[in-house]
């Protein structure tokens, strides 16, 4: 099966949604907490959600917090991908998803890594992955339902997939 030769960013669901309650663009960039040019780069796909932008989405929009930040996620990876893995703004946006504070918190990854591009060797690395579309297409869906523990999701169920896949991927 290929896969398209297209991304949509989650301003594409913002918008329509946004239509269908007839909520003005101003109202819910006010509801974000952000400016108008803020709230337009993140329809535009230029700005990444924050976990307090989901949950204000959710709020204002409907569905739920994980279902923005996955939204997001799903974004990022086709961005990757159409981009070629080597897309540097394809990558630092991959980073920017990535807990690596926590990563290195329970020693995942080194606490001394500071240059991007050797941070995402070792995420990568961590991950057992090679490239980010591998990444994607190992962990970017089918995370929730992978048997995780209670403990290990209740502790992370709010920060989207990245830090769902990296507690996954740690074994608890």
């Amino acid at each position: 099966m290929s896969e398209p030769n297209w991304s949509s960013p989650p301003g594409d669901t913002i918008l329509r949604l946004m239509d269908n309650k007839e909520m003005d663009a101003s109202e819910l960039a006010d509801a974000l907490g952000l400016s108008d040019h803020e709230f337009n780069n993140l329809v535009a796909g230029e700005r990444r959600l924050t976990e307090e932008n989901a949950k204000a989405l959710a709020e204002n929009l409907g569905s739920t917090a994980r279902f923005w930040l996955s939204r997001d996620a799903a974004y990022v990876l086709d961005m990757a991908r159409l981009d070629g893995q080597n897309s540097p703004n394809a990558e630092v946006s991959w980073l920017d998803s990535m807990p690596t504070s926590s990563m290195r918190k329970y020693g995942w990854v080194s606490k001394g890594i500071r240059a991007k591009d050797k941070l995402k060797d070792e995420i990568l690395k961590f991950f057992g992955c090679s490239t980010l579309q591998e990444w994607g297409q190992r962990y970017s869906s089918g995370i929730r339902s992978s048997g995780l523990s209670h403990v290990c999701y209740s502790r992370i169920r709010r920060h989207g997939d990245a830090r769902l896949a990296a507690c996954r991927r740690a074994g608890d």
